[in-house]
Order: structure tokens, then sequence, then C-alpha cells
């Protein structure tokens, strides 16, 4: 139980409840008791936008009292046996609205409220939530998203569609949760028009590993966006799911990817970005948040003020100091020149001497992950949201506070990373560049194992860049690079610069069968890329290098594979050699085709002049 302050429009909620609950059973009189002491515990989980990582919202997951009534399910259920269900939805509306409104980070996050359709059918949950009240508890409306869930089957459209207009005119956005799992369908989605469509967890979690997942996804994606819907993925826990999440152009996920739920919303932004991806697949530091962590005295929210003036005034050279509650739970930052001018106001050191300092700390300063990259805690502390407050950024590990960093360090850091990823990462793609590429490729010679190394090449690229603008060609580029990341299923992609990437898998017996489905799906999605009279006529007119015109079919990938056995190679520029013949063997047979050499014997001593001989054919496509 949160122990929310008593409101007199809950009590009577609540002792509504209470009169409609007649029965006798140990389960009625549990249900009495929960509403009169309104035992009931509000959950935050952050809704995080998939490009930028950045938090814009957070869903309000009810639970009750431990026991048989704990599990939401449960407790929704008991109270439709008991004829409450929907002073059940309101209160727990109300509660949470007012937890949120005290304690959530930002001043723009959306909070996501999960409503039943019966409540919402009713007519009594419309008039106990309206724009006004949601003021007075301490909110806006526009900041509050009504999350109608698909679960419970509905025939009555029309009520459904003006509970939807309802909350709209009155300023919340609605949104049609647990899509693809439930029973209304699309009828309901086309007659209430929602602001979101939240994609049940079934078909985000493992998308990047089916392909059936990825094609359901597609296609309700561009219903939304035609529809004026933006689309939220639900269950999101691996980074290669949010990276197909990108490429899809879905809006917005959440999952433990991030963040569990927690009693209070968790000051963090954690996000799975590029620059996770780059940390994992060889960057040139990998550097996290937990490289900018130091040791610093932290303040119980309990301590007197008083005491606090004390502390900054006998360590001058300290100007915050984080306040942490017993648990390791970050709950704010005194930062020394905010807090002084408070006690410097007329009356200000009496008014405030006695009160715990949690009464004059910054509920929202910057707090993240031990796991967020660096380049990630860059941009929260120079967002323009977060003002002045850059002297430090807080560090938590699963939540539980960590450590301090400055932002003299972070900046610092940040200086080394960028100076060091010229060299490493491709700006375009922020995939590993040319120097890491081939310290992957010497690593695997070195260690002697049986790996295949991919060369992928864009056919008709230069035509194509030409005809349309180097913007479009850049979203080729991207494509190709989430294409080769989805594909890959985790292992090593890399950028040598323009439109040649590479791809190695320790798996060498899986080699062919990626280059069979790169090409296939490139072969798939690249029509969308042209417009339809390009599409119609085959292709765009162009001039080839002699400067004569001539038709350049839409383009091709062509592969060349190298498969590596062990101790069959001594040095990465053999290698390169190698995979530059394969490719080229591709090209000339033609578009969206791959084929695959195999590293003899006698490459191990190379010749100067003989690299034709030390290469056999064993697969061509």
């Amino acid at each position: 139980m949160q122990n929310e302050p008593p409101c007199q429009h809950c009590h009577d909620i609540a002792e509504s409840a209470c009169r409609k609950i007649d029965a006798l059973t140990h389960e009625a009189n549990e249900l009495r008791r929960l509403f009169r002491e309104q035992d009931l515990t509000t959950l935050f989980q952050p809704v995080v936008a998939c490009d930028s990582g950045r938090v814009v919202g957070w869903e309000a997951l009810l639970r009750g009292p431990e026991g048989p009534l704990h599990r939401p399910l449960d407790l929704f259920h008991a109270a439709e046996r008991h004829g409450c269900l929907v002073e059940l939805d309101v209160l727990s509306h109300r509660l949470a609205i007012r937890r949120f409104a005290k304690s959530v980070p930002g001043p723009d996050s959306r909070l996501f409220l999960n409503v039943m359709i019966e409540s919402v059918q009713s007519g009594a949950h419309l008039k106990s939530l309206t724009g006004k009240c949601v003021e007075r508890l301490g909110l806006e409306s526009r900041r509050i998203v009504m999350e109608i869930s698909e679960l419970h089957p509905t025939t009555d459209t029309d009520s459904l569609a003006r509970a939807v207009t309802h909350f709209q005119r009155e300023g919340f956005q609605v949104a049609l949760d647990d899509v693809g799992a439930g029973y209304n369908g699309l009828r309901v989605w086309a007659e209430t028009r929602p602001d979101l469509i939240k994609v049940d967890r079934y078909f985000v979690d493992g998308i990047h590993a089916s392909d059936e997942k990825r094609r359901f996804l597609e296609t309700i994606v561009r219903l939304a966006h035609s529809l004026g819907s933006q689309v939220v993925g639900e269950g999101l826990e691996h980074p290669a799911d949010l990276e197909v999440l990108n490429t899809l152009n879905v809006e917005m996920a959440q999952g433990y990817l991030y963040a569990h739920p927690a009693i209070e919303p968790p000051l963090i932004e954690r996000a799975s970005t590029r620059e996770d991806s780059f940390a994992r697949q060889g960057g040139p530091t990998g550097q996290t948040a937990r490289s900018l962590a130091a040791p610093h005295e932290a303040l119980l929210p309990t301590r007197p003020v008083a005491d606090v003036a004390d502390l900054f005034l006998r360590v001058p050279e300290i100007d915050f100091y984080p306040v942490v509650d017993a648990t390791g739970q970050v709950l704010g930052m005194v930062w020394r020149r905010e807090f002084m001018n408070r006690l410097l106001y007329r009356f200000g050191y009496d008014l405030y001497q006695r009160k715990p300092i949690k009464r004059l700390m910054d509920r929202h300063p910057v707090v993240v992950d031990v796991r967020t990259p660096l380049e990630t805690v860059s941009r929260l502390v120079t967002d323009s949201e977060y003002g002045h407050r850059k002297e430090a950024v807080i560090v938590v590990d699963n939540g539980r506070y960590a450590g301090v960093g400055s932002f003299t360090k972070l900046l610092r850091l940040i200086t080394d990373i960028k100076v060091q990823s010229a060299h490493y990462a491709n700006p375009l793609s922020g995939l590993p560049g040319n120097i890491p590429i081939r310290a992957e490729l010497q690593r695997l010679i070195d260690e002697r194992r049986d790996f295949t190394a991919l060369y992928v090449d864009l056919d008709h690229f230069k035509p194509y860049n030409d005809h349309y603008s180097y913007e479009d060609g850049d979203k080729i580029i991207r494509h190709v690079s989430h294409l080769l990341q989805r594909v890959s299923g985790g292992d090593f992609v890399g950028h040598i610069g323009g439109d040649d990437f590479v791809l190695v898998t320790h798996l060498s017996s899986r080699g062919e069968a990626i280059a069979a489905k790169l090409v296939a799906e490139f072969a798939s999605s690249i029509g969308r890329f042209y417009r339809a009279a390009d599409r119609a006529a085959g292709g765009i007119e162009g001039r080839d290098r002699q400067g004569n015109r001539r038709l350049f079919p839409l383009m091709t990938l062509s592969i060349g594979a190298v498969r590596v056995p062990a101790e069959s190679i001594t040095h990465q520029q053999h290698l390169s050699s190698l995979m530059t013949q394969a490719k080229k063997a591709a090209k000339a047979a033609g578009g969206n085709t791959w084929r695959t050499l195999e590293a003899g014997v006698a490459t191990a001593r190379p010749q100067a002049d003989d690299s034709e001989s030390e290469i056999s054919v064993v697969n061509a496509t």
C-alpha cells in the first residue's frame, strides 16, 4: 500500500464499491478491506522512443495486496464478479495519476493508464475522469494516454467509439492495447481511430529471428501510419529486436531491455541505440557510464536541512550531493547554488532548517545505468530540458546508487571517443569501420578458428545516387546496414565504406544461408526506394562510365563469401584479397547472387602472383 493522503472522491468511490459487495465470502471481505484502505500499489514502467532511447512516458501497472488478489487479472476478475469493476478501475487511475504527478521525472512525460472496455462503456467511468478532474489531481490531460485493452470481446463498438471521442475531447490520448492478441481486431481500430497502437509482446519478442513476426509487424506499422496512429512495441527484451523495430519505423517500445516495473518511476534513461550496437561489435572503446562513476557521499532523504547547510560550508569543494534512500534507490540531487539560494531568502533558513532535505532536493537529476553508453549520457546532459543541471550525473546499477560522474570527466571521455571514432566507425551507418574489421579478421585467424567472411557490395548504387539524391542514397546504405545486422543474428558486421560491407560468421556453415537470406530480403525490399514509374520501367536512365546513356536495373547485391578453415590463412590481408576475388566473381554472374570460395591449404604460404591457384570454387548460386 502506498499511503497516499486521504481524498474525498476516492473515499466515495470506495464506499460505492463496498455497498455493491453483498456477499459474505473471504474474497468479498478482502475486496471491502482493499477499497476502504485503498490497499493498491502502482508500479511504473518506461515507454521509450526507439530511435533516440528517450523516455517519453510511463505505463501505470496495478498490483493488489499480497495474497490471492495481488495479480491484476485476479483482482479485476474478483471485482467483476462482485459488480464493482468500474469503481476499481476509477480508483486505480486516480491513485496512479496522483503518484505520477508527484514523482515522475520530466515535465512532458506521458502517463499510460490501462482501461477496461467494460468500464468505458458503462458511462460512469467517463463522468469520473475528465480533464478538469485530472488537473485537480496535479496533471494536465494532454499527458494522459488511456490504454483500452483488446483482450476482452465487445460487440458494442458504438459506445466504445463514443468513449474514445470523449477521452480525446477532454484532451487525453487513446491507445489500443494488445493489438494482435485480442478479440476485436481491425473493426475497433477502424471505428475508434486511436492515437497509438500497442502491439502485443508476442510479435516483438524474438522478431529478429522470425520472418513471420517481422511481416506481421511491418503490415501493422504501415496500416497504423496510414490512419495517423503511432506504434508502440511491447515486451522488448533483446537489442537485436530493437534493431528491427527501428528498421520498421516503430516509434516507441517498452520492456525489460529498458527497465522492470518499479514503485517509483526509475530516474533512468536506459536505451539500446546505435552506440550499444557499435560497442557490441568491437567499437573503439565500448565505454559506458560505469567508467564515469566515482564514489561520492550520499544523503538520506530524512537528513535535516541544517545539517546539509553545515556540510556545504565545511566542504566548499563539493557542489552537489545525491539523495539516496536506505535501499540504495536514488531520489534526487541537492545542488549547492540552488540550495544556498533558498536559504538566503528572507526567513529561508528559519523556515527550512528542521525540514528533511528531500523538501529542497532536485527531483529530476540526470540518472543513468552503468551500462548506458557514454554517447547516450552525453545527449542527456546536453538536452535543454535539464537547463543548467550539468554539473554531474548520478550512476545506478540495476536501480541502486553506484556513484556520481562529473560533467567535466564526461566531456573529456566523450572527446576521446569522438577522436577514436573518426578512425573506427563509419559515420553514416554507425558500424565498425576498416580498423575494427581488420582487427576482427586477424583475431579469428590468430585464434585458429573456422569462420566465413562475406563481402557484400551494392550493384548500380552510383546511378541511383546520381538520379535521386545523396540523401536517398544514404537511406539505402542505412537500409542495407540494418538488414545485415538483422540477418547476422549477432555476428560481426562492418562497413568498409561507400556501398561495401563485411559480415563475419563464426559458424562457417552459415555463410551461404546468410548470403541467400540477404539476397532474398534485399530483392523483396529494394523496390520501395524507387518511384512507381522507375519500378515499372525496371530501372532508371543514366550514363555509364563511358558517358553512354543506358538503363540501369534496380539495385541488387553481389556477395563474395570466403570459407576459412582453421590455420588455412595467416594474415587478414591475404583473406581480404580472396574476398575481393569472390565478390568480383559474384558481380560477373549478375545481380542478387553470391559466390563462395574456400581457402586452400596452400594459402598458409601465399605466392606473390599465384593467388588464383590458392582458392577453389565450392559453390556458385
